[in-house]
Formats: C-alpha cells, sequence, structure tokens
C-alpha cells in the first residue's frame, strides 16, 4: 500500500477471472495488467501473481464484501479462508531531518538568532537558522544524539539553546534547556549532544563564537581553523509513485520553480519545507573517472548546484555540472551527460506539473514485456505498507474495512458494451 492518487494506474484495480459458474468474478485484477491479487496462506502476506482467468487458482478467490472486507476463500478442499487488512504501518516522519556538521571555513548558510527569553531568567538564547532550518535536539534529548537542522515551525524549546557561560576568550558553552551541551566531537562527524564539562576545564569541543546574523562558529584547538555549522544533504531523492491523497500532492513531491535569473535557470524548491533539489556525489556508483551524482534534498544555498534549466525540451540540466536527470536504474535518478536532441532518450525525459510534480512518464522497454508506470520525484517516499491475511473475526473487531474509490468504465469496456447493444 502507498498514498492514493486517483491518476495512478498502480491503484485501478476490477473484477477477473472465472467463478466456479463460468462467470465473472472470483478474483480482483490490477487494470491494464496480467496481474491478480492473491493470498496462499492464513498469516501470509498479499501477492500480485499471473491471473488465472479460469479461476483454477484459489490463492486468487478474493472479493470486496458488502460490509468491506477483502475476503479470500480458498476453497472447500483448501479449508482455509480469511480477510485481508494491512500489516503495522511502519513510523516515519514527514518532517526533513538534515545532519548538522562543520564545515571548514565561515561561509554557511546556517545563522546565529539571539534573543532574550523573559522565562529563562534573562539569560540570552539563540536559534541557528539556515532559511526555515533551525539545528534541533531530539526529544526527549540524551547525550550521543546528534543535531539536525528541521522546520522551525512547530518545532518549540527543542531548536533554542542557552548560553551558559561566556570564557574569557568571548567563547560561549551552548546548552539545550535540558542542560546538555553541544560538542563538535573534533569535528570528525556531525554535531552531537554531550554531557556538559566543567567549564575551568575549558573543553575546546565546547567552545563557540556565536554573533548575532553570523555564522556558529567552533575552532580546532579553541583558536585555530574555523568551522561553522551546516545542514548537509538528506537521503537521496526516490523515484515512487506519485501520491495525492484527498486531491493535495505529498509536500514530499511538490517542487515549484523559484528565483529565476536572466538565462532562464531557475530553482526546485520545496516551499513548505525551505529546501531545494540538490545533487551530491554517491560514490557507490562509479564511472570510470568520476563518482555518479545522485539526486537530493538540501537547505536552500542559492548555490549554482541548486540552479536547473531547461533543456531540448524537457530534460532538466544542472548548471553546476552541466549533466541532465537520468532515471538510471528506475528508482533513483542521478546526473548524466545529456544526450542529443534527435536521442529519443525515455531515461531524460521528465516532465514538470503545474501541482508541483516532477514525473517521469510511463514507458516500456524489451518490446513492450516490461512496462514502467509513471513515478514521480520524492525527497522522503512513505515506506510501503505490507498486507496480510487474518482471521475475518480478527479483523471485524479491529474494526478494519476496505471502500471502492473513484469508480469507472474503461473507454475498453464503454466501446465493447457499445459494440454489443448494436448487435
Amino acid at each position: 500500500m502507498s498514498p492514493c492518487n486517483r491518476h495512478s494506474e498502480l491503484q485501478r484495480f476490477h473484477g477477473a477471472n472465472a467463478n466456479p459458474e463460468g462467470h465473472c468474478c472470483s478474483g480482483i485484477r490490477l487494470w491494464d495488467f496480467g496481474v491478480c491479487l492473491a493470498s496462499y496462506q492464513l498469516g501470509g502476506g498479499l501477492n500480485a501473481d499471473d491471473c488465472e482467468i479460469f479461476g483454477d487458482a484459489p490463492a486468487q478467490r478474493i472479493k470486496l464484501s458488502g460490509d468491506g472486507l477483502l475476503e479470500w476463500h480458498a476453497g472447500e478442499d483448501q479449508g482455509e479462508q480469511g480477510c485481508i487488512v494491512p500489516a503495522e504501518v511502519p513510523p516515519s516522519s514527514k518532517l526533513h531531518a538534515f545532519r548538522a556538521v562543520l564545515k571548514e571555513g565561515k561561509s554557511c548558510s546556517a545563522k546565529v538568532e539571539r534573543r532574550q527569553v523573559n522565562g529563562v531568567m534573562g539569560e540570552s538564547t539563540i536559534r541557528v537558522i539556515a532559511n526555515d532550518l533551525c539545528l534541533s535536539a531530539a526529544k526527549p534529548a540524551e547525550a550521543g544524539d546528534q543535531l539536525h537542522f528541521r522546520p522551525c515551525a512547530g518545532n518549540g524549546d527543542d531548536g533554542v539553546f542557552r548560553l551558559s557561560h561566556q570564557f574569557p576568550s568571548g567563547y560561549f558553552q551552548v546548552q539545550t534547556l535540558g542542560g546538555l551541551c553541544v560538542d563538535a566531537k573534533h569535528a570528525t562527524g556531525p554535531l552531537i549532544l554531550w554531557h556538559c564539562d566543567d567549564i575551568t576545564i575549558s573543553n575546546a569541543n565546547q567552545r563557540y563564537l556565536v554573533e548575532d546574523d553570523a555564522a556558529f562558529i567552533w575552532r580546532t584547538g579553541g583558536t585555530g581553523e574555523p568551522y561553522c555549522a551546516e545542514a548537509t544533504h538528506s537521503d537521496p531523492v526516490s523515484l515512487v509513485p506519485c501520491a495525492a491523497p484527498e486531491g493535495q500532492v505529498l509536500p514530499s513531491q511538490m517542487f515549484q520553480k523559484s528565483a529565476y535569473e536572466d538565462d532562464g535557470s531557475f530553482e526546485l524548491r520545496q516551499m513548505a519545507e525551505g529546501i531545494c533539489l540538490d545533487h551530491m556525489p554517491n560514490h557507490q556508483f562509479t564511472e570510470p573517472d568520476e563518482p555518479t551524482h545522485v539526486l537530493a534534498s538540501a537547505p536552500c544555498s542559492g548555490s549554482k548546484g541548486q540552479r536547473w534549466s531547461i533543456a531540448f525540451g524537457n530534460r532538466l540540466r544542472n548548471l553546476e555540472l552541466s549533466m541532465c536527470i537520468d532515471a538510471n536504474d528506475m528508482k533513483a535518478p542521478i546526473l548524466y551527460h545529456c544526450y542529443l536532441p534527435d536521442e529519443l532518450v525515455s531515461m531524460q525525459r521528465f516532465e514538470h506539473h503545474p501541482n508541483g510534480w516532477i514525473v517521469l512518464p510511463r514507458t516500456w522497454a524489451d518490446n513492450g514485456r516490461q512496462r514502467f508506470p509513471a513515478t514521480c520525484f520524492d525527497t522522503k517516499p512513505s515506506k510501503p505498507v505490507q498486507l496480510v491475511t487474518k482471521a475475518c473475526e480478527e479483523v471485524r473487531q479491529a474494526g478494519t474495512n476496505w471502500e471502492g474509490l473513484w469508480p469507472e468504465t474503461p473507454l475498453e469496456t464503454r466501446l465493447f458494451v457499445e459494440a454489443e447493444q448494436g448487435h
């Protein structure tokens, strides 16, 4: 299962397969594909198998009952029946989180916002903000937790830090409101939370230069090379089924063109999150002479790596690398050299819809033996929910029901009915 989309060809089903009387229908088929729902045992999962149109596959005897149950009848000879329900839904968060790391130098997009908060004994508190993302601790926070940049909206006290002590050098010890300290960990990885050391130790990993509207600075050894806090890239962008539950496009699939420049280039921005489509090297997949660049989301920075242009009518080209987005394995898009206009390469043909979807249109390969439905870019795809077969009484008690949405009669069916009525 995945989020609903009225236009998805992978979510349209109809009755199929002959019943014992030779009429329709004893099973459920995916429209325009030759696969049917199938279950082989109580407690087992739901499969998509090649349809047995004569109805002689007990595993495919599945129907939607009048009271909203998806019933599976293996037949009297099999002695099993049950109802199909979602398995446990995996936990997920739709809030983007970017690891906070220390970047060499002072030119970071994240800036300090110093402010006075009445409820904290008049002490100075800060937020560290990169566009609409705030440096944040987990809740509840524990020593060893990594710090992340998350959307500031609704972040509460998780994104507020206290300047607990100022050293003679002018640097500060920085604490969460819960009393843990921001620790640089010798700049060997992401910023973390750790127990606050006694100020007499003057631990260099817990000393920061904090100035309003400036980068959040840590120095090696306290006085050496400067490093600033910055948000890293998020996970790579995925190609997944386009989703619009209740008619609303998922925020993680919505990209709007913004920040146009005279050369026609633009950013592809997710407005609600303050993040942009970017790229990063992935050394797991390499060309002979250079790493493959995969698509990723990152806080909008105005960098050339986040700027795109339209090439040859329907290709998206990155300005920094002069490479085009390529569907790659149809799951993880990459940047690849742009094919010439007369090379009809479907792997680089993308459509940007007014609702924000970046769509790889449906395509096929191997003379039609391989079919690829339309998919969309997603910066935080939902984990698919598996389906299982359970005892129907257990399902009734749990109150699980199914309903058919958006009924329609396909064109080929209408033409068949009209032709029959004409005779």
